[in-house]
This record gives C-alpha cells, sequence and structure tokens, in this order.
C-alpha cells in the first residue's frame, strides 16, 4: 500500500512492510467484530467472529494452564532473544511464557509445521533456533489476538506449548492453572 506524496515528498512512495500490513488487517477486523479496547491490548468478546484465514488450514486446539519450570522467563531474558523479537515482530515480551498442556501428538502435530513459522536463531548457535506463530487465544469469555507460540529446538516439554506475547497473558485473560484457552493461529487472508 503507497500513502500520497506529502509536503517536500513529490514523487516518493512508502510502502507497508509486511508486519504492518497484518496489522493493518487486524485492526480492519476489529473494526467489523465490535472490539473494545481495555489497557493496551484488544479484547474481543467470545460471540465474536472467528479471524479471517489464508491459504492453507490453521491449527485450532485447545490446551489447560500450567504453571512451567521459569524457563520460558530465562530464555526471553536472553540478549540475542529480545533483539530478535524486537527485530522481527516489534515485540518487547513480557519476562514469561503461558504454559498450555496439550495432548504429546498435538505437540507433535503443531512441532511439525515448525518450518512455515518465523524462525530466530542466535548467531553463534544457529543450529538450535526457536518458531514463532502468531495465534488467537480465547479464554473465559476474552480474547487475545496479539501472542505467539513459541517452539524451541531444544524443549523439556514433550506436552505444553509456550506462549509469549507483550502482555501477562494470565491477567490480560484472567487465568488460573487449569483454565482451558482455545489456541488459534493467526492468518491473514
Amino acid at each position: 500500500m503507497a500513502r500520497n506524496a506529502g509536503p517536500g515528498e513529490r514523487g516518493r512512495s512508502f510502502f507497508l512492510s509486511a508486519w504492518a500490513a497484518r496489522l493493518l488487517a487486524l485492526e480492519g477486523f476489529c473494526r467489523n467484530h465490535a472490539v473494545r479496547r481495555a489497557g493496551d491490548d484488544f479484547l474481543i468478546p467470545e460471540t465474536g467472529g472467528t479471524m479471517p484465514s489464508a491459504g492453507r488450514s490453521a491449527f485450532k486446539t485447545e490446551g489447560w494452564v500450567v504453571s512451567g519450570a521459569g524457563r520460558g522467563a530465562e530464555f526471553l531474558g536472553l540478549e540475542w532473544v529480545q533483539r530478535e523479537l524486537r527485530r522481527s515482530l516489534f515485540l518487547m515480551p513480557y519476562p514469561g511464557t503461558l504454559n498450555l498442556r496439550v495432548a504429546p501428538e498435538v505437540r507433535d502435530a503443531v512441532f511439525a509445521r515448525r518450518d512455515s513459522f518465523l524462525r530466530i536463531a542466535d548467531p553463534s548457535a544457529p543450529e538450535c533456533p526457536g518458531y514463532l506463530q502468531r495465534v488467537i487465544l480465547r479464554a473465559n469469555g476474552l480474547t487475545c489476538p496479539s501472542a505467539y507460540l513459541i517452539l524451541p529446538e531444544l524443549t523439556m516439554y514433550k506436552d505444553v506449548l509456550e506462549v509469549v506475547s507483550a502482555y501477562h497473558l494470565r491477567q490480560k485473560l484472567n487465568l488460573r492453572d487449569g483454565d482451558r484457552v482455545e489456541i488459534e493461529e493467526f492468518a491473514v487472508a
């Protein structure tokens, strides 16, 4: 998308990055589905519609909130992780992950799709990357469309999906251990 040139910008065009185009698509979705703003995040009443999907089929599953071992916070505290998340997604993550217990087959199926996700890696250890995919979380009548599933290449979990966001997801979605959360891959039409 290009905008009209302003004063002193004759003949110059500006194009949106893929990230900015996705954000505008989300904002268009929000305007059309009675989204309300709460704090720094969008909350969509659970009775609202679903996000648009693009070409390939998006995954959708559910998990149950579990406490973690604190390894997500350690990982997110690494300088290279923070740099890559800022550079790739303009994301400054909350220092911890939301852990969702799923069936091992579900985790394996999501992990098998990782090559289609955004890949981040420490330049000094490129053989041990992490993969991110934007997801929509639904729980307790609220929806958070601004979260990312993060799949480290090496993990201690066989039945847990980890989710990062700029927000403390337990607070934003009013979550406690044992609560059910729907996870849907965000896809842009």
